[in-house]
């Protein structure tokens, strides 16, 4: 008896990838010598935004890639749906839990962000896998592409012309 199932097999197996690619892509940059066309895909600084890369790309790396049997045999269209909510919610959970953590418990440090972007990683993958067994008219298909080619304009445009809000600005010691 299996005590395990494609798809638990799977999502942790994705989860796993994406926390390595997360804490690689978390460094790469200032290994890099800063350089410039790559400051879209990886935290040029310690603010919120900035980290909010370490979800979307691993995220799109999982669900985009065709690097496991499984992922190979849904559609590209139907990966690109799953995506876009794992993205936002992703996203929208290291966002939501930083400020919650530090405003509501004051609770900071790399531990708490450890583990906070592990989560944010699991909800969002574990809601993007959810959505495989539906059907979508291509037009969802359409705009989930367009949110994620909006997030990495918004991360290229946000990396140098920074605004003067919180999200944006790095944490002062």
């Amino acid at each position: 008896m299996k005590s395990k199932t494609p798809g638990v097999k799977y999502f942790l197996i994705s989860v796993a990838i994406a926390y390595v690619c997360a804490a690689i892509l978390h460094f790469t940059y200032d290994l890099l010598g800063r350089f410039f066309p790559l400051a879209g895909l990886m935290p040029v600084s310690e603010s919120i935004w900035e980290h909010l890369k370490l979800v979307f790309y691993p995220i799109c790396i999982v669900f985009l890639c065709p690097w496991n049997k499984l992922i190979r045999q849904i559609p590209i269209k139907t990966r690109v749906i799953m995506a876009a909510p794992a993205v936002f919610i992703g996203k929208f959970s290291v966002a939501m839990g930083y400020y919650g953590l530090k405003v509501g418990f004051l609770i900071e440090g790399i531990v708490s962000d450890c583990l906070l972007l592990l989560a944010a990683l699991m909800l969002g993958i574990y809601h993007g896998l959810s959505l495989k067994k539906y059907f979508f008219p291509a037009w969802v298909c359409w705009l989930c592409l367009l949110y994620l080619a909006t997030d990495v304009f918004l991360f290229y445009v946000f990396s140098f012309w920074i605004p003067d809000l919180p999200i944006f600005q790095p944490p002062v010691f």
